[in-house]
Formats: C-alpha cells, sequence, structure tokens
C-alpha cells in the first residue's frame, strides 16, 4: 500500500468517525432558521451565514482541500524540524 493510499484511508475512516461532519447540517439548519423571522437583521445575518457554511461545507472542505493535499503529495504532511524537536515522539504501532 502506496503513502497515498494510506492517507486516503486514514482520511475517510476520520471523516466517517469525526463529529464536527455530523454537526454542518444542524448548524446550517438552525442558521437558516434565521432566514424565517420577520425582523430584517436576522433574516440577512441568517443567509449570510448559511452560505459562508455552504461554502466552507462544500467549497473548500470538499473541493479545495483534498486537491490541495493531493498536489502536495508528501510535503502536505511534512514537520519543520524545530517543531519535531519540541513535540513528543508517539508510535501507535511498533514495527
Amino acid at each position: 500500500m502506496t503513502l497515498t493510499e494510506e492517507t486516503m484511508t486514514l482520511t475517510e475512516e476520520t471523516a466517517q468517525e469525526s463529529p464536527h461532519s455530523r454537526g454542518r447540517p444542524g448548524v446550517f439548519a438552525r442558521v437558516a432558521s434565521f432566514m424565517l423571522s420577520p425582523e430584517r437583521l436576522l433574516q440577512q445575518t441568517g443567509f449570510g451565514m448559511a452560505v459562508a457554511i455552504f461554502v466552507d461545507a462544500v467549497i473548500i472542505r470538499c473541493l479545495i482541500v483534498p486537491a490541495a493535499m493531493q498536489l502536495m503529495g508528501r510535503r502536505a504532511w511534512w514537520m519543520p524540524e524545530p517543531l519535531a524537536r519540541l513535540l513528543p515522539k508517539v508510535e501507535l504501532e511498533k514495527h
């Protein structure tokens, strides 16, 4: 299995288990419900926030981030050496 296949498998598993991925439709619905208010300010705020959440969820997270990670390849997971020295070494599996 190549690094790309491992990365894709890991991101697919993480996306399925992430509580954040389940929360977006609920937040979108709550914010969009502001548009049902008779107050003009709440309608405008609800519309603006609903559009922002939709753009974030669909365009940025589903299109731009995966495309950028594919283009960067292994460099997407690169860590600067000074930061690597500061962080503890975590081994999930010992070989």
